[in-house]
């Protein structure tokens, strides 16, 4: 009995050593691209999955969030050429918790934390977290990226070992957009806003009248303009060939409407802020001599394009 006793000891030894050898903590099911595309009004949102496998002893576990290449948790960018746009990483949807790494000595709530019973077979844990590209951010259109690693230790913020990191690479898709908006004079930029009527009651000449149009393009652009009549004032009855001539100011420059074909006026390549880059224009009217009474009119349209 004794000798039987003995070797059942030594298995039951035996068998926890092999048990404990087998223990394994790791990252499964993990995307490392993650796309997202950019609206300039409600910015871009992704929740983000990964799921942590184990088997053996119990464990407790948590994950870091490295600040990625801005090296900045307060301020994680993605970044193309020169230009960059902001994102976080946060606990959940309610963007509350951003989640850190080691070196910025997190709190319980800014990493992502767990715990697995002992186990035999392998265990899933399923983790979700928050990745937020904020509104108001508007510049040159094209692609933004950065790369951040996801690392995984086992224990807890006062006692852990790393076992496994893995990298997510991230890409912001900034849209192009051309916007052109005419406003009254000094009104900010409305992207419903694209005419305005100029109304000049009783014609006299050197009267005049204003309105701006404002430009928001995060791509290289011209304007062009073009007048329906020539630069002239014509009669609202077709019969009567009276006109009444005006100067057109562009951005303080006369543009000469008499052509048939569009006038380009500017052109640009850098990115405008979001309010707008604004350029005013100016109409005055010129000597008309003796017109017939009636009323005159004409329309000036203006055309954004992309260079």
């Amino acid at each position: 009995m004794k000798k039987k006793a003995v070797i059942l000891i030594f298995a039951i030894f035996l068998l926890e050593n092999i048990y404990s050898a087998n223990t394994s903590l790791r990252i499964s099911d993990f995307s490392r691209n993650i796309t997202l595309n950019y609206d300039l009004k409600g910015g871009a949102e992704i929740i983000q999955t990964l799921t942590v496998k184990h088997k053996g002893d119990s464990r407790d576990f948590f994950l870091t969030f490295q600040s990625g290449s801005s090296g900045q948790w307060t301020n994680r960018t993605v970044v193309n050429g020169g230009s960059i746009l902001n994102y976080q990483i946060y606990r959940d949807s309610s963007k509350i918790d951003i989640l850190k790494d080691i070196p910025d000595n997190p709190s319980g709530t800014e990493i992502v934390s767990g715990s697995f019973p002992q186990s035999s077979t392998f265990q899933f844990i399923t983790i979700s977290y928050t990745i937020h590209v904020p509104t108001d951010q508007f510049d040159i259109a094209g692609v933004y990226s950065d790369t951040f690693d996801v690392i995984l230790y086992s224990g807890n913020l006062s006692a852990y070992t790393q076992e496994d990191v893995k990298s997510h690479t991230i890409k912001v898709t900034m849209p192009a957009s051309l916007e052109l908006s005419i406003t009254p004079t000094g009104v900010p930029f409305n992207e419903t806003s694209t005419s305005v009527d100029l109304n000049f009651g009783i014609l006299s000449a050197g009267s005049s009248r204003s309105a701006d149009a404002v430009i928001r393009t995060n791509s290289p652009y011209s304007v062009l303009v073009l007048s329906e009549n020539g630069g002239r004032l014509v009669h609202a009855d077709p019969a009567i060939s009276d006109i009444v001539p005006y100067t057109f100011l562009f951005n303080g420059t006369v543009t000469d409407l008499s052509g048939i074909t569009p006038v380009q006026v500017v052109t640009g390549a850098a990115i405008t802020p979001w309010e707008g880059s604004r350029y005013p224009m100016e109409i005055t009217i010129s000597d008309f001599g003796m017109a017939a009474k009636g009323q005159y009119s004409d329309n000036i349209t203006l055309t954004i394009q992309a260079q």
